[in-house]
């Protein structure tokens, strides 16, 4: 039918292969001790993401399924978390000052407990969304092209600064220009289609009827690391009823974690490789609780 521009093939085409290696320690509670650490490493493959709520993901191309085959968006390769509770041995009942009295009001009632968590960044892919081998409207995860090993630009990866900006790829591969009224500095990665590469360019436009042939989520994003504590302070006054003394701390060591501003890392944005926004630093919060 020549009147026909596109025909679209609704079908349950998915495929996901999910494969983890997945470790627990627990430790019951039990003389005043109580903890609990899990941690897995996994990998999650599929050529259609399906988080969205569209129903439909078009394949890049329908003949080749496998050029859409990639770490799932919320593909996780390392996770660990931990969790304790400890009960310290001083006062009535305990190993050490086992009195009741003015001893227990000061000495005892004393709990730590503690939260970790580490996890690395989810999955960035390099892409170049003009549509060379189809359409734009097929083109969002489709890849660019560079002169590079995988393995090469993995090694680029990681949290750097200059000129102000934090930036999760070394911004030695980047275009930087200084905007003369603000003085900040935006980066691209590609000086555009069909000019001439830039001193240390290393990503560019895929050819027309082309794709490119940088793999998908080729990069994890910035890390996330957290450690939350409090210490708490318990005063009986009966059976029924005790003050509690609380402090806590969020982000206990202040650790700067920096978010993924974009899993679509496109080279032809002013942009690129740009982080503009982290987690909160280190909250410190006391209260006191009367329970009865």
């Amino acid at each position: 039918n020549p009147t026909i521009g596109q025909i679209e093939l609704f079908t349950n085409a998915g495929s996901y292969n999910y494969n983890s290696l997945q470790l627990e320690l627990r430790r019951r509670f039990a003389d005043g001790l109580y903890f609990q650490a899990n941690y897995t490493l996994s990998k999650n493959l599929t050529n259609t993401i399906g988080t969205s709520q569209g129903l439909f993901e078009p394949f890049l191309q329908n003949q080749d399924p496998d050029l859409d085959n990639q770490r799932a968006d919320f593909d996780q390769t390392h996770t660990f978390n931990f969790n304790g509770i400890y009960q310290l041995p001083f006062g009535k009942g305990r190993m050490f000052l086992n009195q009741g009295g003015i001893v227990d009001k000061i000495f005892g009632g004393f709990e730590l407990s503690g939260l970790v968590q580490y996890g690395t960044g989810a999955p960035i892919t390099f892409t170049d969304t003009r549509g060379t081998l189809n359409r734009a409207a097929r083109s969002g995860r489709q890849t660019a092209n560079s002169n590079l090993t995988n393995e090469e630009i993995r090694a680029l990866s990681g949290v750097f600064e200059q000129n102000g900006n934090i930036y999760f790829i070394n911004p030695s591969v980047l275009l930087q220009t200084q905007n003369p009224t603000t003085g900040r500095f935006s980066s691209t990665a590609s000086s555009g289609f069909g000019s001439t590469p830039f001193e240390g360019q290393v990503f560019f436009n895929p050819n027309p009827g082309q794709t490119g042939n940088v793999a998908r989520t080729l990069i994890n994003g910035p890390k996330n690391f957290n450690v939350n504590a409090a210490l708490l302070k318990n005063i009986n006054f009966t059976e029924s009823t005790r003050l509690q003394l609380r402090f806590e701390a969020f982000n206990l060591l202040n650790t700067v974690n920096f978010f993924n501003n974009t899993q679509f890392a496109n080279i032809n944005a002013l942009n690129f490789g740009q982080i503009t926004s982290a987690g909160a630093a280190r909250q410190l919060q006391f209260a006191v609780r009367f329970e009865f």
